[in-house]
C-alpha cells in the first residue's frame, strides 16, 4: 500500500506535510469544528440570556403600576436646579474676599399664592385643637368621644379625631388637660 502524500500548496508547489490524515479530511474536520463551536456558543448565549436573575438582590416587586405623585391642592411644583450664591463681581476696593459658590436645590412644592394671616391663624388653631383633642381622647373623659368609633362603640385604630364633638371649655374635667396643654406649650416656646 502506497502512503498517500498530503500536501499543502505553497507558491504553486505541492509539499507533503503529513502522512496520517488527508488534507481534504483535515479541511472538512476543521470546517465541521468551526460550525459546532459556533452553534455551541450561540446556544450558550441564548440559554444564558433566558436565565432568571434571582441573585438575592432587592429589586422591588415586579409588575406594579408606576407611582405618580398627586399634585397637592393649590400648590405649584418647583423643579430642582442650582444658582450662584455670593457676590457676582469682585470688590477689590473693600477687599472682602468672599467667594461665590453654587448651591443646588431639590425639587419641592410651594403654595401658588401667598398665605394670609387669616389662613395661618386657621392652621395654627387646627394644630392646637388637634393636639388638645388627642390629649383629651387619651385621657378618656366621660361623656366625650374625641376619637371616632365604629358601630359597636369601639375606638378605631389608629385613632381618628372626631371633629364633630364640641369641647366644653368650662367643663371641670376638661380644664386640667387644657391647663397642662397651655403650660406645656408655653414651656416649649
Amino acid at each position: 500500500m502506497k502512503p498517500t502524500c498530503f500536501s499543502v500548496t505553497i507558491n504553486n508547489e505541492n509539499i507533503c506535510t503529513d502522512m496520517r490524515v488527508p488534507c481534504e479530511l483535515k479541511n472538512k474536520n476543521y470546517l465541521h469544528m468551526k460550525k459546532v463551536t459556533l452553534i455551541a456558543l450561540t446556544l450558550i448565549f441564548i440559554l444564558g440570556s433566558c436565565a432568571s436573575y434571582d441573585s438575592g438582590e432587592l429589586t422591588g416587586v415586579q409588575g406594579r403600576k408606576k407611582f405618580y405623585e398627586p399634585e397637592p391642592f393649590e400648590m405649584a411644583f418647583i423643579p430642582a436646579g442650582s444658582y450662584l450664591m455670593g457676590p457676582s463681581d469682585q470688590d477689590p476696593l473693600r477687599a472682602m474676599n468672599s467667594l461665590s459658590k453654587t448651591v443646588t436645590v431639590e425639587a419641592f412644592w410651594m403654595d401658588q399664592t401667598e398665605i394670609t394671616n387669616n389662613k395661618y391663624r386657621q392652621f395654627t388653631y387646627w394644630v392646637r385643637d388637634s393636639i388638645l383633642r388627642t390629649r383629651l381622647g387619651e385621657e378618656g373623659i366621660e361623656g366625650y368621644e374625641f376619637f371616632r368609633t365604629d358601630e359597636e362603640g369601639n375606638v378605631l385604630e389608629p385613632n381618628v379625631l372626631n371633629w364633630d364633638e364640641e369641647i366644653d371649655w368650662e367643663d371641670e374635667n376638661v380644664l386640667p388637660v387644657l391647663e397642662s396643654h397651655v403650660l406645656s406649650s408655653r414651656r416649649e416656646i
